[in-house]
């Protein structure tokens, strides 16, 4: 190529170096509680900071990358010697199906049907699970009237990745979506679990809970 009667050099164009303007897939943060949203007096309020928090203990457990989290699904999940989880599917069937019907249960909530969700929770965790299921719904016990609050969970992709006997470990990724009936604030988000299940009377039970 020529220019101005001189010989132009060309760059070569060298893989992943060209820069392109960034593009977010996933948002690392979801937007639980736009502040510009909500009214002055409700700002000016005292009990706002702990209430906020309640709300968006339940509706972001924890941002869940599923591309990551499906690769960790699948690496936890190989089978070892005391591993029968890809192998006794009639179980493993069995436990995905019981647990992740009753994390959606536990974790929807309306503020005028406490009830229910509370039977749920003691007819589905035992142990360890109860009590941090307990610290946790307190939390939203105390505010849930004030803000009439609704909660919607739903198990988007669960795998169990170990299963001994009448014990299971299951990783479970849960979307959520809530709503604060006192602003009119909507807000989605995600959640990645780890639960420890255990079979009590032919039924699995919530032993262990921890939010990835």
């Amino acid at each position: 190529m020529m220019r101005n009667g001189k010989p132009v050099k060309r760059r070569p164009v060298v893989a992943g170096t060209r820069r392109r303007t960034a593009v977010a897939v996933l948002d690392p943060v979801p937007d639980v509680e736009p502040a510009e949203d909500l009214p002055d007096d409700v700002e000016a309020d005292s009990g706002v900071a702990p209430s906020r928090r309640a709300f968006a203990v339940l509706v972001g457990i924890s941002v869940a990358l599923v591309a990551t989290g499906v690769i960790a699904l699948v690496a936890a999940g190989r089978v070892g010697p005391d591993n029968s989880a890809l192998v006794d599917v009639d179980t493993t069937s069995q436990v995905g199906q019981e647990i992740d019907a009753g994390l959606e249960q536990i974790f929807s909530y309306r503020f005028d049907d406490t009830k229910t969700t509370e039977n749920a929770a003691a007819d589905l965790l035992v142990g360890d699970a109860k009590a941090q299921y307990e610290k946790l719904f307190d939390q939203v016990r105390r505010h849930s009237g004030e803000q009439k609050l609704s909660l919607r969970s739903r198990v988007a992709i669960s795998g169990v990745t170990m299963l001994s006997g009448d014990r299971a470990q299951l990783l479970v990724f849960i979307d959520q979506s809530a709503t604060r009936g006192d602003t009119d604030v909507s807000s989605s988000g995600a959640a990645q679990l780890s639960v420890q299940a255990q079979r009590v009377d032919d039924r699995w039970r919530i032993t262990g809970l921890r939010s990835l």
